[in-house]
């Protein structure tokens, strides 16, 4: 019988994982060992223990594009945005397809600004995999960087339609539109927000100045007070409330 180190149960000689608790069974010079080790490491957010898994499977085997995907996350959670980027591209190069790397690799260089480049590799996620509603709101956000706001709302849309309860994207959709000057629209979406999630002040400031800009003043002071009631420190909405609350007809 094998014991498992973790939770002391035991199993059948020929298991490679503990019945009780998942962990693997298999001496830890074993490849299957360490990688089976680094994707539950990652898991459950140990990120150093986790890099440390996926170096040793890679000192043995260097074709496996799902550890570099792995270090690749595990190094974004890190904030090394340049190491995140050079394992997700490990990945490509050992499967072009992989649609979650070039999803990651997208988000990457969101985060790093390269917005065309994001752009670049959210495209390439959707065309292997049409149906990744998060890819596009990703693309979303990387055009409305870009400054394309019409490319920024598509993108929006149809991650609503794969997935109409992304609040996120009624949020983002929302900015993007006001944006474009399309106030009417915007309030309908940061309505859906308020409707769908806890309450944020920063979805009460963006309606309010949505009101504001289609000349509904009254509507629009209700939202900024209550943007401040909810973040006392948005000094955004305590300058736009002040503002109308000088407005003699209000």
């Amino acid at each position: 019988m094998r014991r498992c180190a973790v939770c002391q149960k035991e199993s059948a000689d020929a298991a490679h994982f503990c019945v009780q608790c998942g962990e693997s069974l298999v001496q830890s010079d074993d490849l299957y060992f360490w990688r089976h080790r680094a994707l539950h490491l990652s898991g459950q957010e140990k990120i150093h223990e986790a890099i440390t898994a996926c170096k040793r499977v890679l000192e043995t085997d260097q074709r496996d594009p799902v550890i570099f995907k792995v270090l690749g996350l595990l190094y974004y959670k890190l904030g090394d945005i340049g190491a995140s980027i050079e394992n997700y591209q490990k990945a490509l190069a050992l499967k072009a397809d992989f649609a979650d790397a070039h999803y990651y690799l997208g988000i990457s260089h969101y985060r790093g600004a390269s917005f065309v480049r994001a752009v670049e590799h959210f495209r390439r996620c959707l065309e292997i995999d049409p149906d990744f509603h998060m890819a596009e709101y990703w693309l979303g956000l990387s055009f409305y960087h870009i400054g394309d706001m019409e490319a920024s709302v598509a993108a929006y849309r149809r991650a609503l339609e794969r997935n109409p309860q992304l609040t996120i994207a009624h949020y983002h959709i929302g900015i993007a539109l006001s944006a474009a000057g399309n106030h009417e629209e915007a309030i309908v979406h940061f309505r859906q927000v308020i409707a769908a999630s806890a309450e944020d002040g920063a979805v009460h400031y963006h309606l309010g100045l949505a009101y504001y800009r289609t000349g509904r003043l009254s509507e629009a002071l209700r939202h900024f007070h209550h943007a401040v009631e909810l973040n006392p420190g948005d000094l955004r909405s305590q300058n736009m409330a002040a503002f109308l609350s000088s407005v003699p007809e209000l």
